[in-house]
């Protein structure tokens, strides 16, 4: 057990002869992995992650059944989250209000310039006006999706449960800070 002195290690290369190396890649002796000569340690990647999310429809007080279907991926890279999901409900039982999809595998970041919107980009089995898309919206600070729909020339209104059906489906994408 003896003691070994905290060094970075790093990868260069060289494609000429004569010329000097340049560093393509660092890994940081207090963690974390820099590229192309790049050591400050705020630009270092010193997380990453891959892994499920289960996510639900509710209103905030009542969660939908989902089906087996459902299911949610991501990938983490750093403090940004990159995550898609298909969502499913077989029963909505007591939603009512204003929808949302809880289970966002982690909180977003709660500095209040860090929202992020969702992309909808397949949904079925709704009761919605032809012609309205869905939006999803990420507040800072929380770990759902707010649905809404773009159903006014000014703006937005929220999804209500009467506007998804016991057998929706949504297929979603979403990047967002942490």
């Amino acid at each position: 057990t003896g003691q070994y002195p905290k060094a970075d290690l790093v990868f260069l290369t060289s494609t000429a002869a004569n010329t000097a190396p340049s560093e393509k890649v660092r890994i940081q002796s207090g963690g974390g992995i820099s590229f192309n000569g790049d050591t400050a340690a705020a630009n270092a990647l010193d997380d990453y992650e891959e892994g499920t999310w289960t996510p639900t429809i509710s209103d905030g007080t009542n969660n939908a059944t989902m089906t087996a279907s459902t299911y949610g991926t991501y990938t983490k890279v750093g403090d940004m989250v990159y995550l898609s999901a298909l969502v499913e409900t077989s029963s909505l039982g007591s939603v009512s209000g204003g929808l949302r999809i809880n289970g966002l595998p982690f909180t977003t970041n709660s500095t209040a310039n860090y929202r992020a919107a969702a992309s909808l980009g397949y949904t079925r089995g709704l009761a919605t006006t032809a012609g309205v898309s869905i939006a999803g919206t990420v507040d800072n600070g929380v770990a759902r999706i707010d649905l809404s729909l773009r159903d006014l020339t000014s703006g937005v209104t929220a999804m209500l449960g009467t506007e998804w059906t016991a057998d929706g489906l949504a297929i979603l994408s979403l990047a967002y800070k942490v």
